[in-house]
């Protein structure tokens, strides 16, 4: 899959999770599908099927990536995340599958999870990644945000030293929201 075609991907599901805030509607169980072929032999093309799963408050969405095989002229499955949303619409957890052919069953691959405070901003992200030896979610990296009166961000970006057990410090980095709103054609900074 292209960037293009992630980023109409995220759109759709951004618009779509905007759609249920605004209108408040619970669906219980809806799926949505794309095909889009880059070539007129079918043999670059990705199915993307999204199935939404809203319950109550929080909701989670399920993305699958399927490759066209020419020789079975059939989908494939290739990936899927699973990402799961709180009450104010912000990403608390993404899991990320990668399909076993051998298998035939979905294998973890990474997951993420994000804490908020009060205001909403991420306080802090952690991924993981998965041990296939251990059957166990690791560390990995670690994001840590603090934000002052100012509007001025601290992240601080951590590595898992599997030797130590222990978090060791990345590198940090500053940042004042006031100049990025002014410089940046997002609105994400809100």
């Amino acid at each position: 899959m292209n960037f293009k075609s992630e980023k109409i991907t995220i759109m759709k599901n951004l618009i779509f999770i905007l759609l249920i805030l605004l209108c408040g509607t619970n669906v219980l169980a809806q799926s949505h599908t794309q095909e889009k072929c880059t070539d007129s032999i079918i043999n670059n093309c990705v199915k993307l099927t999204t199935a939404y799963d809203v319950y109550d408050i929080t909701y989670d969405i399920t993305s699958y990536d399927r490759d066209w095989d020419i020789t079975a002229q059939n989908w494939q499955d290739s990936s899927k995340n699973e990402t799961t949303y709180d009450a104010n619409g912000k990403l608390t957890m993404k899991v990320d599958y990668k399909w076993d052919n051998a298998k035939q069953s979905w294998e973890n691959n990474s997951k993420s999870e994000m804490t908020y405070d009060a205001n909403g901003n991420e306080i802090m992200a952690v991924k993981y990644a998965w041990d296939s030896t251990t059957q166990n979610w690791e560390n990995n990296s670690k994001r840590e945000t603090t934000y002052d009166a100012d509007g001025k961000l601290t992240t601080e970006n951590y590595i898992w030293d599997s030797t130590t057990q222990n978090w060791q410090k990345g590198f940090h980095i500053h940042t004042h929201i006031e100049w990025l709103k002014k410089r940046s054609p997002y609105s994400g900074f809100d």
